[in-house]
């Protein structure tokens, strides 16, 4: 191999840790590699060649297919360049001659595909939800429902009154998947728990202006349950918080139900699309139990005008909006409808737990 000029650099042979100086003489041929003494520590020719372009801090390495295990560490520019003309295989490793395209590439990739699983998240939890047997989705909701204060009114004619108008809603062949309870609260509220179990709060009831807007409430909690929106919510929230734990690299709160999971579920929010679909899904059970949709509907029109002075409502942890109600409005009201309570009914469930409260 004929040579040329010399080129100062360090030559790794594989097998000891040291690195010994030597000097580099290219050709169009190959690498002739000798050090101090002299001696050749090795005659590369370009076929074989394999070079890496990341030079962080001016270091390009260097190797050949016939003593994969040498490695010449190359700091001399004009040496990189000269070896670079000359080799079969370059290997852009990250960083590249351009680290700081390389950075920006992968920070435009990163956004992309946080993105596009940000927006793909509520369709794959929806998926896994329906995907869960009721039972395991019933023995969540408990462990969440155990978290909760839900210690709550004992009144037994409420609560007969309240299941009167559950019955109604849920026909004999869903009586035993939910269950209502009534707490004392005095924000009026209502949500639903994994797995069936519908809470409303006294003040909902004794805010409410007839039992039609009580039946429209309870409708609405239960088919966000039924079309497994309560769950989808949780995992989607879940997935969100594992995405960014995975990216920080902290792992503790993943899968774990807390008190925090809890204040989720009773505040948990739906997208517009999962309220149109509860609020469907609740005039159809309305109106297949006898009973009017109107009362959901002027609930709905009250508390979104007083939601900007009474504060947190049922209404503010259940986004509604302006063509929500006009959608609710445009529907037929089922003629001959029946109230859901008679009038001592009603009295009772709306004042049944004064003489219980503390």
């Amino acid at each position: 191999m004929s040579t040329g000029e010399r080129y100062a650099a360090q030559f790794l042979d594989g097998w000891s840790l040291a690195a010994v100086d030597v000097h580099v003489q290219v050709s169009h041929a190959g690498l002739r590699i000798v050090d101090a003494s002299g001696g050749e520590r090795g005659a590369w020719t370009a076929t074989g060649l394999a070079c890496d372009a990341m030079q962080q801090g001016g270091v390009m390495h260097v190797s050949h297919a016939s003593a994969p295990q040498e490695t010449l560490v190359v700091a001399d520019p004009a040496l990189a360049s000269r070896v670079l003309a000359i080799c079969e295989r370059v290997e852009a490793l990250p960083g590249g001659r351009h680290p700081a395209r390389f950075v920006v590439i992968c920070s435009v990739a990163l956004v992309l595909l946080g993105a596009a699983a940000y927006y793909a998240m509520p369709q794959l939890a929806h998926f896994i939800a329906v995907n869960i047997p009721l039972e395991h989705e019933r023995a969540f909701g408990s462990r969440v429902e155990a978290l909760l204060d839900l210690a709550g009114c004992q009144s037994k004619p409420a609560h007969a009154a309240l299941e009167r108008i559950e019955r109604k809603l849920l026909g004999t062949s869903q009586q035993n998947l939910f269950e209502v309870r009534l707490i004392e609260a005095k924000e009026p509220n209502a949500f639903a728990l994994p797995g069936g179990v519908i809470v409303v709060t006294t003040a909902l009831l004794k805010e409410a202006a007839s039992p039609d807007e009580i039946a429209g409430v309870l409708a609405h909690e239960i088919e966000h349950v039924v079309q497994r929106h309560v769950l989808t919510g949780l995992i989607r929230d879940a997935l969100l918080s594992g995405l960014w734990a995975v990216s920080v690299g902290d792992y503790s709160g993943l899968l774990v139900v807390d008190p925090t999971t809890a204040y989720r579920v009773a505040n948990l929010q739906f997208s517009r699309a999962d309220e149109m679909a509860a609020d469907s899904g609740a005039v159809t059970r309305l109106h297949r139990a006898g009973l009017s949709h109107r009362g959901m509907l002027s609930f709905f029109k009250r508390r979104q005008k007083e939601a900007s002075l009474a504060g947190p409502s049922w209404l503010s942890t259940h986004p509604s909006a302006s063509d929500r109600i006009a959608r609710l409005n445009a529907v037929k009201d089922l003629p001959g409808a029946q109230p859901a309570l008679d009038a001592e009914d009603f009295a009772l469930l709306r004042t049944g737990c004064a003489s219980t409260a503390k």
